[in-house]
């Protein structure tokens, strides 16, 4: 196996990591550590959604943005080829 071949094959198993807590899995140490931290109640998030009566908050900006451009915005720029349906989110394209 060459040094591609072995990147590949570790970028699909997204079971390598698994959270502890939802068993949800991660191809990446790292990514799955972030996802840890969503599990934590007492995390600061800073970065609130101003749309009325919204009242969310995120820990990072990038999730906020992501949140508005999803949700109120309805930017939804994937689209399933077999059934014609959009989403705003690449993992729930693939999830679908």
């Amino acid at each position: 196996m060459n040094g591609i071949e072995s990147l590949l094959d570790v970028k699909n198993d997204k079971n390598q990591f698994p959270c502890p807590v939802c068993k949800r899995g991660f191809s990446r140490k790292f990514n799955m550590q972030s996802h840890l931290k969503t599990h934590d109640t007492d995390r600061v998030k800073p970065y609130e959604c101003t749309y009325e009566s919204c009242n969310l908050r995120f820990t990072r900006k990038h999730d906020l943005k992501r949140h508005i451009n999803g949700i109120h915005n309805s930017q939804k720029e994937f689209l399933c080829p077999q059934c014609n349906r959009n989403f705003s989110r690449k993992d729930a394209w693939k999830r679908h």
